[in-house]
């Protein structure tokens, strides 16, 4: 406070990376405010972040909303991968391996996976699950340290996963809703396609030869910095980036968001190709009695 007794506070905001709507926040109404206040606004027109030329023109670029095409690299090897829906990145296969499952609805049988997830991320990345607090108050569980405590049975969740046995998938459901048992009240329901898909899921991270790269969405990506980023876009936002983007839309400052956190390169990773279906061998044509019988 000064000696005149005035407030001063000074505030630092970018229209580019407002991205909680789904909060209740009204970036739209800001500037209005700074016009009715008289609030003295001050450009800043340089980042720390950028440590290459092509990063910091990149960055330029989307604000100048110009289009852009990320470039694809085989052999980039980024440090998170980013995209707007958890869903994309489970898509990617097994050499990315997503902080959370989805948006988290709440569901107890998640909230066991989750737990399940965050001891995987906690050892391979040592970085908690996105929704463990959520998953921890889903299943009633008040002491924070209990994913801790129940790192040697989560432990053997993940041996049976892994373990290349038949059915391994439905054994390890069977022996996390006997874990969680031991820390909740909270009665998870038997063994179905539904429920034991996340950890079919994880089964294929755990099993893959080399180290998976941690997936992220924008929103959880906010803040974050690293040096080379890899980004997930749909058809639809590729096609929204390339034809330049606006701060005035909600999926443009995602995707802006997406490709400004690295320090020194962003490239896009492709879609996982679908696997062709299995050749049917044709049928054999009836022969003529059989026609007609």
């Amino acid at each position: 406070m000064s000696r005149s007794g005035e407030n001063h506070l000074s505030v630092i905001s970018d229209p580019w990376q407002a991205l909680y709507l789904f909060r209740g926040a009204r970036p739209d109404v800001v500037p209005d405010l700074l016009t009715r206040t008289g609030v003295e606004t001050l450009p800043l027109t340089s980042s720390f972040r950028w440590r290459t030329d092509e990063q910091r023109d990149l960055a330029s670029t989307l604000r100048q909303g110009r289009g852009v095409v990320l470039p694809t690299d085989p052999t980039a090897q980024p440090d998170v991968v980013l995209a707007l829906w958890w869903k994309d990145l489970w898509d990617l296969g097994p050499s990315v391996l997503p902080l959370a499952f989805g948006s988290f609805k709440g569901g107890y049988e998640e909230a066991a996976a989750t737990l399940l997830l965050n001891h995987v991320t906690r050892n391979i990345f040592d970085l908690d699950a996105t929704y463990l607090a959520d998953a921890l108050a889903s299943l009633d569980v008040q002491d924070l340290t209990t994913p801790q405590r129940l790192e040697p049975e989560l432990q053997g969740v993940v041996d049976v996963l892994t373990s290349g046995a038949a059915g391994a998938v439905n054994s390890a459901y069977s022996q996390l809703v006997t874990t969680v048992g031991t820390v909740s009240r909270r009665a998870l329901r038997p063994a179905h396609a539904a429920h034991t898909k996340r950890l079919a899921q994880l089964q294929e991270r755990l099993t893959f030869a080399g180290r998976p790269t941690p997936g992220l969405t924008t929103h959880q990506a906010k803040g974050g910095e690293w040096d080379v980023v890899g980004v997930r876009l749909r058809d639809s936002e590729r096609q929204t980036l390339a034809g330049g983007l606006s701060s005035s839309e909600d999926t443009h400052r995602k995707i802006y968001v997406a490709c400004t956190r690295a320090h020194t390169r962003t490239v896009e990773i492709p879609p996982v190709p679908a696997a062709a279906p299995a050749r049917r061998r044709p049928r054999k044509a009836p022969s003529r009695r059989q026609a007609n019988d």
